[in-house]
């Protein structure tokens, strides 16, 4: 089983690998190898579909991927490890050489000429949806890499957390559209092969992996809102408490994440570096939405202002403070115009603090109580 796994893995770098800078380097060699290797696992896949072990195979795939390829891939490049998605290997990389950028136009035309269906009366439907799949998938990737230059131009530090995603954001939508992608991941499921318990570790270990990337923990949290804006009954969605429960112990003082060998105490502190600043670059809109339908989210998000609300008293920059001051104030504000049952317990706060806290640097009247 090792020696067919370390093939997935082969595959598994080739793959990321074509999303990156590096295609720019490739030839048609490297590309017909990639190609060789793609239609491989494709045949392999194809002929393991079938087999009645099918689930241990997907229980071990889903593993190795786990512990060995997401440290290194993008949240939006993440797959399902699973034979049955991997039936279309070569599909998925042709694509993802399509819509990168960095494809030269002799690889470009190359993928075009093998892969673009005849114009023949019975293929024109599909050469119609491929050229819509192809140009859907250019666009889309254009997008993801151009938003976070973009973005990084509008607004200094957007990354930390010094300046909100506006609504018209290109990073924004690719927070979106990540955490849509998350949330496939963590609803894979194996048969009766993988027990819970495993299965649950592993994809804390993903959640973790993501974490520890740029606006990594602002997909997740999307993630958790994604999901309750889909469901009419969020009670009975598993994935909400699994989501849920990351978050807590992510932002718990006494973190539980790295309780079990599985997770690596380096990566986990590297993911808690900026863990507070990151949470506000979020629409204090949808913060203050989830934290009606969350109350431990509700929690956690008072706990992050708090924080920064002490972090301004000790900071000396007049610059910084007013800058993170008017952050503050605005998700405050988002939270005194929302339901009751956040509003009543934010005002409570709020003059708590201004009452006991002599450097306390927002004022009712900031606030229209």
């Amino acid at each position: 089983m090792d020696f067919l796994l370390d093939k997935f893995s082969y595959y598994w770098n080739i793959l990321e690998t074509s999303t990156t800078g590096k295609v720019a380097k490739w030839d048609l060699n490297n590309l017909s190898n990639a190609i060789q290797w793609s239609k491989y696992i494709q045949e392999t896949c194809t002929y393991l579909v079938s087999k009645p072990n099918l689930s241990k195979i997907n229980q071990q795939l889903f593993a190795r991927y786990t512990t060995n390829h997401l440290p290194n891939t993008k949240p939006g490049t993440i797959i399902i490890p699973s034979i049955e998605n991997l039936c279309n290997a070569e599909s998925l990389l042709v694509e993802r050489l399509l819509g990168n950028r960095n494809t030269t136009a002799e690889i470009f035309q190359f993928l075009l000429e093998r892969y673009l269906p005849n114009n023949s009366p019975q293929n024109r439907a599909q050469t119609k949806n491929f050229f819509q799949a192809m140009s859907e998938k250019c666009v889309s990737n254009a997008l993801f890499e151009a938003s976070c230059k973009i973005d990084a131009i509008l607004s200094d530090h957007s990354m930390n957390g010094s300046n909100e995603l506006s609504e018209i954001s290109l990073m924004k939508t690719t927070v979106q559209i990540n955490a849509g992608i998350i949330n496939r991941y963590i609803e894979y499921t194996v048969e009766p092969a993988v027990s819970s318990r495993e299965l649950l570790v592993l994809k804390k270990k993903a959640l973790l992996y993501v974490a520890s990337k740029e606006t990594g923990i602002a997909i997740i949290i999307t993630a958790l809102l994604q999901r309750y804006d889909n469901k009419s009954t969020s009670t009975t969605d598993p994935y909400i408490h699994f989501l849920t429960e990351f978050i807590t112990e992510y932002y718990s003082d006494h973190n539980r994440l790295d309780n079990t060998n599985e997770v690596p105490n380096g990566l986990l502190q590297l993911a808690l570096q900026d863990r507070y600043r990151e949470l506000i670059i979020l629409s204090p809109t949808e913060l203050t939405k989830l934290a009606s339908y969350c109350c431990p989210f509700f929690m956690i998000y008072v706990k992050v202002l708090s924080y920064l609300i002490r972090e301004q008293i000790n900071d000396s920059k007049a610059c910084t403070k007013d800058k993170q001051q008017l952050i503050i104030m605005n998700h405050f504000r988002h939270l005194l115009k929302g339901p009751e049952i956040i509003a009543k317990p934010i005002k409570q706060i709020l003059t708590y603090l201004f009452r006991n806290q002599k450097d306390f640097i927002l004022k009712f009247d900031d606030f229209d109580m």
